[in-house]
């Protein structure tokens, strides 16, 4: 039966009065390089920092959903769907992998008050050993995993994708550094560095004729280069392993390992609908399938992940104050739900017109999986926030056991929609998600977090209904100019579509005075850059 565990051990700290989130010296330091991991001068005003970096964080996500969408347009047309299925059938195993890697030490990392060089130093390593390890193995699966698909190919692609899973631990140490130390817009410039970078060159192997390969090489590249760059931005680099800092990591591995088992059980379950559209299916419907899934899943990795470095430090300092935490979770979700509810709905209505747009005329078999998949991108908020409450509060167990129960909901999903085709199981997959694991998520919250079944309404409930009366309000319209105009311009019903979604954000918006002022920092913000 599950307990409700302690949060972070002390409370707040006396603050330094400066702003600078450079960490103030200080001689109660055992190693004068743990001052690298003190934040006690962060505790300050979590709610305005949480909320700069909310912005800070939105803008870039903005700036990488419109590169990814640009480069998935060049790409979808340069490399065949069946072609992107091959790399579609390596991808779960390096998913459940480079999760497992991290072995949620990045979290621990984040969410420990006290951080020491020594502790930081064991678990760097620790996920490189840890990531090696994975990668050899992964790399051992290449021909068995070509025999299960029956597609000769997978065994190069996994042997080459194997790397990314010691990258990925690697780099996972170091974006989580720069986050405990609120360095949030140092961190997010240089990820989104790494992203064109990997872009860049995936276009150039295409235009080449490198076909999937392309793609591998900007699976591979985005983390090394983000490595790279993070490992030199950071001005902190680990010591020489060593048994005396591993076994001071023990408590770190308790948790990190409970979040590292309950990722690899969400990684799992879905990726199973890809490995069972590979083994099912063709490959062709594999990689329609793999590009509809990363379409809808942009916002949630692109966005709403890096916000995470936004709101959990500041969710884990204020988890003894159960008035900050839910102003703090409150702000979070409001402010996720910008991205997701508009790309949400815009999916869920116009995925037909959004294929033909950005992936050409041989992807249009997978409109009607894209509309379906619009259902998970609008769950993005709730998953995401609520999992950021339960780490913040240490309740790595709980989490785990919701992942548990998430994951036999999504298989049994699968394999019963399966049994009718690939859009049954898509369709029967996404409603899994809001009747079945959703609602078991907030059970959870409200039992083990500061929140409250009222507080959950009142941060979700205008959303949900303001997502639902906008699908239905625009799916009403478009069969109305349907009726009157039997063959409209693609490209006209495109901007009906976007212009019902940007009305229903405005509806959502402008009442809010709080959504309000970080629109108006936002625009201030982006036009400060320009003139700089």
């Amino acid at each position: 039966m599950l307990r409700r565990q302690e949060g972070p051990a002390s409370a707040f700290r006396q603050c330094p009065t400066q702003e600078s989130n450079m960490t103030p010296p200080s001689p109660d330091y055992e190693d004068p390089r743990d001052a690298v991991f003190d934040t006690r001068h962060l505790n300050r005003d979590l709610g305005k920092r949480a909320g700069r970096g909310s912005i800070v964080v939105l803008l870039f996500s903005l700036l990488k959903v419109i590169v990814q969408l640009g480069s998935t347009a060049i790409l979808a047309r340069l490399i065949a769907p069946q072609d992107h299925g091959i790399v579609a059938m390596a991808m779960p195993v390096i998913l459940i992998a480079t999760g497992l890697s991290e072995f949620g030490l990045a979290d621990a990392l984040v969410q420990r008050d006290k951080v020491t060089h020594r502790a930081a130093s064991a678990l760097f390593w620790t996920n490189t050993f840890i990531g090696l390890g994975l990668a050899m193995v992964v790399a051992g699966l290449a021909v068995p995993a070509a025999q299960f698909y029956g597609e000769p190919r997978v065994a190069a692609v996994f042997a080459a994708l194997a790397p990314t899973i010691l990258f990925g631990g690697m780099l996972a140490q170091f974006v989580a550094l720069l986050r405990r130390q609120m360095r949030l817009r140092q961190a997010e410039t240089i990820l989104f560095a790494a992203m064109v970078v990997s872009i860049a060159l995936a276009v150039c192997v295409a235009l080449l004729g490198g076909s999937y390969w392309a793609i591998v090489a900007q699976v591979v590249a985005q983390p090394l280069a983000g490595l790279i760059l993070l490992a030199l931005a950071s001005g902190w680099l680990p010591s020489r392993p060593s048994i005396a800092g591993f076994r001071a990591t023990g408590s770190y591995l308790s948790f990190g390992g409970s979040l590292a088992l309950s990722r690899l059980i969400f990684t799992a379950s879905q990726s199973a609908a890809i490995v069972l559209v590979g083994r099912m299916f063709s490959t062709a419907d594999a990689g329609l399938y793999y590009r509809s899934w990363n379409l809808a899943n942009l916002p949630a990795l692109r966005a709403v992940s890096p916000l995470a470095g936004a709101f959990l430090p500041s969710f884990s300092r204020a988890a003894h104050d159960p008035e900050a935490f839910c102003a703090l979770f409150q702000r979070a979700a409001t402010r996720v739900a910008l991205i997701t509810v508009p790309i949400g709905v815009g999916l869920c209505t116009g995925a037909d017109l959004v294929v033909a747009v950005l992936l050409g005329p041989q992807w249009l078999s997978s409109g009607p999986i894209l509309a379906w998949m619009g259902i998970l991108t609008l769950q993005a908020n709730a998953m995401h926030t609520g999992t950021w409450a339960l780490t913040a509060m240490g309740q790595s167990r709980a989490l785990l056991w919701h992942r548990l129960f998430a994951a036999a909901v999504v298989l049994l999903a699968l394999f019963v929609g399966a049994q009718y085709g690939l859009k049954v199981m898509v369709a029967v997959y996404m409603l899994s998600l809001l009747i079945g694991v959703i609602p078991a998520l907030w059970a959870l919250c409200v039992r083990y977090t500061p929140l409250t079944r009222r507080i959950l309404w009142v941060t979700f409930g205008p959303d949900i209904c303001l997502a639902a009366a906008a699908i239905a309000v625009i799916w009403s319209v478009r069969l109305g100019v349907a009726n009157l105009w039997p063959d409209p311009a693609i490209g006209i019903e495109l901007l009906l579509v976007i212009g019902l979604v940007l009305a229903t954000m405005a509806v959502r918006i402008l009442p809010d005075a709080g959504l309000r002022q970080d629109v108006i920092k936002a625009m201030a913000l982006v036009a400060s850059s320009r003139k700089a």
